[in-house]
């Protein structure tokens, strides 16, 4: 390999490198600094997930509604405050905390179906893609539901675009649009009221059926100096089970820098592949290794015995193998013994320096092994140069 070919290859790695720390540099700065997406159920989250429409209803209502991580909100819990849980990820001794809220009298609010808060075991069973028919009532909060508008929420809505249901526990005490033994909303007997599907209060949801926004009537606190607290859990997501769209989900942020990662590698990739000017054929030289030389030299040695007869030896084998595409086969007799007809034709045919050539063709005394190993090197050369594809054969 030339140097001039050595060293573009050397620029063109560094400029891969550099390339690809660049890339990452601007992910890892952009992934940071990008705000993230508010997770699901946010009480300050006007996305469709959101429940910021529901925060702003309690407001109007003269009612304090807001969230916090669970430790902090467990912390000032008091028994005129309602809990409210919208994903249960919540460690034992926090769920042990909100049973400790209900047994004191406060009320528990779960939008979580499967939570071991919901019932006893792994939770309510949760029927999905049936609508509400039948009769609709609400005997968990009469004085404070208007059924009327809250059905009003549901009407013309058909199977598959529903909330989902749950299965009324017998221990029950109370329900809300009961069909089929089947509910949105469970009272159980300790008191905590569970939610079918926690989709009954977002953003959303509200504003596509304002009707819906009755279920706030759920959250008010019985005493007017109560608050309503969201118990935030930051226990890792199941990894199966629960609702598809929620606990399994990978991060917003992480889920962007993926993207981000992968647009960054397709135009490295392009800005790679673009190429640059009229493509140029270089044959690889035959690169001979120096252990290998080494051993080849020993055992010419080995074998003829003095280092002249092994040079001697290496510039025949030479002059055979270059001799035709030089020219010098078929002319009408014999080449000189020494090979010195053969130093012109092959410095016009590599452009080589004579010295060279020479060394390697034209039989001359050596004396000692560092002078073989110039033979042996300059031979390599020569051989190299005349037999390679693109060599042009003397002319004239």
């Amino acid at each position: 390999m030339s140097a001039a070919t050595q060293a573009s290859a050397t620029r063109g790695t560094r400029v891969g490198v550099a390339w690809i720390g660049g890339i990452v540099l601007v992910v890892l700065v952009i992934v940071v600094l990008l705000p993230s997406s508010p997770p699901p159920y946010a009480v300050t989250s006007e996305a469709p997930d959101g429940t910021d429409i529901l925060r702003r209803v309690m407001d109007d209502l003269g009612v304090e509604l807001r969230g916090g991580p669970a430790d902090e909100v467990l912390a000032e819990l008091a028994p005129t405050d309602v809990a409210v849980v919208f994903v249960d990820r919540l460690g034992d001794d926090q769920e042990e905390a909100l049973r400790g809220h209900v047994a004191a009298g406060g009320r528990l609010v779960v939008a979580d179906p499967r939570s071991a808060l919901a019932g006893a075991g792994p939770g309510l069973e949760v029927v999905a893609g049936q609508g509400v028919s039948g009769p609709p009532g609400c005997d968990l909060l009469p004085d404070r539901m208007d059924v009327a508008l809250a059905v009003d929420g549901f009407a013309g809505i058909g199977p598959g675009d529903v909330p989902d249901l749950v299965r009324v526990p017998d221990d029950a005490t109370a329900s809300c649009f009961t069909t089929d033994g089947l509910a949105l909303v469970v009272a159980q007997a300790d008191g905590t009221i569970v939610l079918s599907d926690p989709a009954l209060v977002t953003n959303a949801s509200i504003q596509a059926q304002p009707g819906l926004g009755q279920f706030a009537n759920l959250f008010v606190p019985d005493d007017p100096g109560g608050r309503v607290l969201v118990v935030e859990g930051d226990q890792p997501p199941p990894l199966s089970g629960g609702d598809a769209g929620l606990p399994g989900a990978p991060p917003a942020a992480l889920v962007r820098g993926m993207w981000l990662v992968g647009l960054a590698a397709l135009l490295y990739a392009l800005g790679r592949a673009r190429r640059h000017g009229r493509v140029l054929a270089e044959d690889p030289p035959v690169e001979v290794p120096a252990s290998e030389l080494a051993v080849g030299i020993a055992e010419l040695l080995q074998r003829h015995g003095e280092v002249g007869s092994a040079a001697a030896r290496l510039r025949a084998d030479l002059r055979a193998a270059v001799g035709p595409r030089l020219g010098a086969a078929g002319t009408g007799g014999p080449a000189p013994s020494d090979g010195a007809d053969l130093v012109d034709p092959a410095v016009h045919a590599t452009g080589l320096d004579r010295a060279t050539v020479d060394l390697a063709i034209r039989d001359q005394p050596v004396t000692d092994t560092a002078g073989l190993l110039d033979v042996a090197s300059a031979v390599r050369r020569v051989r190299t140069a005349v037999l390679s594809p693109s060599a042009e054969p003397p002319s004239g």
